[in-house]
């Protein structure tokens, strides 16, 4: 019960009573008076800066952390640019923002091209969001939660995941973990929205804006497409669930002949290969019995037996920053001279894992790259980050490149088990190429009667470039 006492107020409750000041600075609170704080709100946007609700965070109940007014006042800065830009350039955005959002968590501000965001279907109408580095970010990131916030709303009125169907994670590019269908879908459903702010964001910006707007294009249709159309082959939709799902797909399609500059292509789908083969060595572990086979035959000196390694998920907990290469694309497009002092800095100071053969690869020296890679690989036969950038840096147009980008598992695990064997270490570009005639994915369910979940099914083309240059 509350009840009221002049500009003050008395909260009674089963654990006993608390009076609350109003806070307005009409004398010093006694011990057992609590001030009350209002909530403060970004008048400009409409929305509640929240950080006081213990439940404000998705994964955690935190106590309250009361931002200082400064804090405050560049939020609301932060969150009128963005909301600026919704309404400047993407009105039907902004008004599905308006009245979707009402509360947005601040957090501080992440690295650069590394923005946090999350919603919770528990709380419609809240964001975590990290602080914005500038305005465009900031309406992007907005962008990709609302779709999140539309999806949960959809999901407490119908199922679009078969709720019987087992939680079989799969592969999903925005992660570097293993995703449940639930969370694929809000994740297809999420970039469709970013892609969708990409492709307008992209007309409207200049300069190296929007060579960055072109990349986040390029990367997130090719994405969504590759993730929605395996979504629709392997994964448990129901009728509804497919239709909606056919719907994103097909409106990406319809976007695939917009044409993008060369080397923000040349990016996008660098990344889109560096995501796909990094989550491969990360978390598939290929059949042992066939490992020993082949580091038997690779020991003997004989060709390596042509037949197909299947793979198991085995989902590995540390794999982390796997969007490096993709970052640095990102600040290469963006803004050369931060680049390259970075890169004469130490990529690796600023981004976990990055190395001089990364900055090389994305500026397009591929010689240098390999050169590099091979170096590291050389120091440490374990580096998985290395050995997908050595398959990078090679291209998949020759058959060690083609290898270590469909099927860099094996080539680890092959290599230590030919040192397991008493052997020196391979090298990695000569046993990749050796390895080709086994490294086709079966295209059937694996010895655990999963599907596979990689989402790099090879296509026929592949399998006829696969064919074309073991020929060779």
């Amino acid at each position: 019960m509350v009840r009221g006492t002049g500009g003050d107020a008395e909260v009674i409750g089963s654990a006993g009573r608390v009076r609350v000041d109003r806070g307005d600075g009409g004398g010093a609170p006694t011990r057992d008076v609590t001030v009350w704080h209002p909530t403060r709100a970004a008048r400009a946007v409409g929305v509640v800066i929240e950080d006081a609700d213990p439940y404000r965070l998705v994964d955690r109940v935190v106590p309250p952390v009361r931002l200082a007014d400064a804090d405050v006042a560049r939020w609301e800065g932060r969150l009128a640019g963005a909301w600026q830009v919704l309404r400047d350039g993407h009105p039907q955005l902004a008004a599905g923002v308006d009245a979707a959002v009402s509360a947005v968590v601040p957090l501080p501000v992440a690295q650069r091209f590394r923005s946090f965001s999350a919603t919770s279907g528990d709380a419609v109408g809240s964001v975590e969001l990290t602080e914005p580095p500038d305005p465009v970010d900031g309406a992007a990131t907005l962008a990709h939660e609302f779709r999140h916030t539309v999806l949960s709303a959809v999901l407490h009125l119908c199922d679009l995941i078969d709720p019987q169907a087992p939680p079989v994670l799969r592969y999903a590019p925005w992660r570097d973990d293993p995703r449940p269908p639930h969370g694929v879908l809000h994740g297809i459903y999420a970039f469709f929205g970013v892609t969708e702010f990409w492709r307008r964001q992209r007309r409207l910006a200049v300069g190296a804006d929007a060579m960055l707007a072109h990349f986040e294009f390029a990367l997130w249709r090719g994405e969504v497409l590759d993730t929605a159309t395996e979504m629709l082959r392997t994964g448990p939709l129901t009728a509804l669930g497919r239709r909606f799902v056919t719907g994103i797909r097909t409106t990406v399609q319809g976007w695939l002949p917009e044409p993008v500059p060369v080397e923000t292509r040349r990016l996008a789908e660098l990344a889109t290969a560096d995501s796909r083969a990094l989550w491969r060595i990360h978390h598939l572990e290929p059949d042992s019995a066939a490992v020993e086979r082949l580091a038997a035959a690779w020991a003997a000196g004989a060709a390596a037996p042509p037949a197909a390694v299947p793979a198991r998920l085995v989902p590995d907990p540390g794999a982390r920053a796997l969007d490096t290469r993709a970052s640095l694309a990102r600040l290469w497009l963006a803004d050369r001279d931060a680049f390259r002092r970075t890169e004469r800095a130490g990529p690796g100071r600023e981004y976990r894992g990055a190395s001089a053969a990364d900055c090389a690869l994305v500026a397009g020296d591929r010689a240098r790259a390999r050169q590099g890679y091979a170096a590291d690989v050389q120091r440490d036969g374990d580096d998985r980050r290395a050995l997908v950038g050595l398959g990078l840096a090679i291209g998949d147009g020759e058959p060690a490149g083609w290898t270590l980008l469909r099927r860099p598992e094996l080539v680890r695990a092959v290599a230590a088990a030919a040192v397991d064997r008493g052997g020196e270490a391979p090298d990695p570009s000569a046993l990749a190429a050796w390895l080709l005639p086994a490294s086709v994915q079966p295209d059937e369910p694996d010895a655990s009667g999963q599907p596979d979940v990689s989402g790099q099914r090879l296509a026929r083309d592949d399998a006829a470039a696969a064919a074309r240059l073991i020929r060779e």
